[in-house]
């Protein structure tokens, strides 16, 4: 048993309200990499144990063109809140404890974040395909890297305090660095596949975002390439 993918399901209805679905977000002018929104889509239909959401630039763009409104970006965060609490709680309690403080949890979230007066879950300016069974073997540490990279990205933005934020930015730093040197470990043919390229390219954005956060609070990290 596994909690439920709640960015996924939120971001589904959400879109279904706009008249679309999650795979029109592969489509101009959105453009969204059609492996995130296959990510979503199997995490919905609960074929998948990892948590996808969409990283700030994708959010951003999805938030923008849709016009999402107050209570539409607070479901969208407080599922990436929930989901970053369930996922702590998942080694600590039985999983039936887990989905039953996870609904609860959202269902507060969201009203709480309806209270605050502007939410920002964005940042500004904001080869031949591998088959899905390959694609998800392969990369799939990568994969549950990265989503938990993006999730402690997210909790940069609004919540805690500078310290707080700081330490999140910091965290996500580091893990997308780790990921980054973890890619560059796999073998050369596996280098040229668009799978590949597709995760170094999501990495290195987020280790940059992370890396302009922390700038904008003045705090210094160490960009040493040799070290990823």
């Amino acid at each position: 048993m596994t909690i439920p993918s709640y960015f996924a399901r939120e971001l589904s209805q959400i879109l279904t309200q706009h008249g679309t679905s999650l795979e029109d977000l592969t489509r101009q002018p959105i453009s969204i990499h059609r492996m995130v929104v296959r990510r979503l889509r199997q995490s919905l239909d609960g074929t998948s144990t990892s948590f996808p959401t969409l990283n700030p630039r994708d959010l951003h763009r999805v938030a923008e063109h849709f016009g999402l409104q107050q209570d539409e970006l607070a479901r969208l965060q407080a599922a990436m809140l929930t989901s970053a609490i369930g996922i702590k709680l998942l080694d600590r309690i039985p999983d039936e404890r887990v989905i039953e403080v996870t609904e609860s949890v959202f269902g507060i979230l969201v009203n709480a974040l309806m209270l605050t007066k502007e939410l920002s879950l964005v940042i500004e300016n904001g080869v031949d395909p591998m088959s899905d069974v390959t694609f998800e073997a392969t990369f799939a540490s990568i994969a549950t890297a990265y989503d938990q990279a993006v999730l402690t990205m997210h909790l940069c933005y609004d919540f805690g305090s500078d310290t707080e934020r700081a330490a999140n930015a910091y965290q996500a730093y580091y893990q997308f660095r780790r990921i980054m040197r973890e890619l560059r470990t796999y073998p050369a043919d596996l280098r040229q596949n668009e799978a590949w390229h597709f995760w170094h390219l999501y990495a290195e954005e987020g280790l940059t975002d992370a890396r302009d956060f922390l700038e904008s609070m003045a705090i210094e990290v160490d960009d040493d390439q040799t070290a990823m």
